[in-house]
Protein backbone atom coordinates (compact mmCIF):
# COMPACT_ATOMS: atom_id res chain seq x y z
CA UNK A 1 0.00 0.00 0.00
CA UNK A 2 1.17 3.64 -0.85
CA UNK A 3 0.38 7.22 0.21
CA UNK A 4 -2.98 7.84 1.99
CA UNK A 5 -3.52 3.76 2.16
CA UNK A 6 -1.00 3.49 4.63
CA UNK A 7 -2.37 6.35 7.13
CA UNK A 8 -3.65 5.22 10.55
CA UNK A 9 -7.51 5.84 11.17
CA UNK A 10 -7.75 9.00 13.52
CA UNK A 11 -7.75 8.87 17.22
CA UNK A 12 -11.30 8.65 18.67
CA UNK A 13 -14.49 7.02 19.40
CA UNK A 14 -13.48 3.44 18.34
CA UNK A 15 -9.90 3.49 18.21
CA UNK A 16 -8.17 5.44 21.32
CA UNK A 17 -4.74 4.68 20.87
CA UNK A 18 -2.61 4.94 17.90
CA UNK A 19 -1.38 1.35 18.68
CA UNK A 20 -5.32 0.42 17.86
CA UNK A 21 -6.10 2.52 14.71
CA UNK A 22 -5.62 -0.17 12.25
CA UNK A 23 -4.34 1.39 8.47
CA UNK A 24 -6.78 3.18 6.13
CA UNK A 25 -6.13 0.24 3.69
CA UNK A 26 -6.87 -2.64 5.63
CA UNK A 27 -10.04 -0.74 6.83
CA UNK A 28 -11.14 -0.49 2.95
CA UNK A 29 -10.24 -3.97 2.47
CA UNK A 30 -12.47 -5.08 5.12
CA UNK A 31 -15.54 -2.51 3.82
CA UNK A 32 -15.18 -4.67 0.15
CA UNK A 33 -15.30 -8.03 2.19
CA UNK A 34 -18.34 -7.13 3.84
CA UNK A 35 -19.85 -6.04 0.72
CA UNK A 36 -19.10 -9.40 -0.92
CA UNK A 37 -20.24 -11.26 1.62
CA UNK A 38 -23.63 -9.56 1.35
CA UNK A 39 -23.79 -9.39 -2.14
CA UNK A 40 -23.13 -13.13 -1.67
CA UNK A 41 -26.42 -13.73 0.56
CA UNK A 42 -28.59 -11.38 -1.45
CA UNK A 43 -27.29 -13.74 -4.24
CA UNK A 44 -28.58 -16.98 -2.79
CA UNK A 45 -32.27 -15.56 -1.42
CA UNK A 46 -32.62 -14.47 -4.85
CA UNK A 47 -31.71 -17.84 -6.42
CA UNK A 48 -34.13 -18.82 -3.75
CA UNK A 49 -36.69 -16.98 -4.86
CA UNK A 50 -37.00 -17.57 -8.59
CA UNK A 51 -34.98 -20.73 -9.25
CA UNK A 52 -32.42 -19.31 -12.10
CA UNK A 53 -28.70 -19.59 -11.22
CA UNK A 54 -25.95 -17.86 -12.86
CA UNK A 55 -22.75 -18.59 -14.14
Amino acid sequence: MSGRLCESARLGGRFQTARQAPALGRILFHLLQEYARHVGHLDVARQLIDGATGE
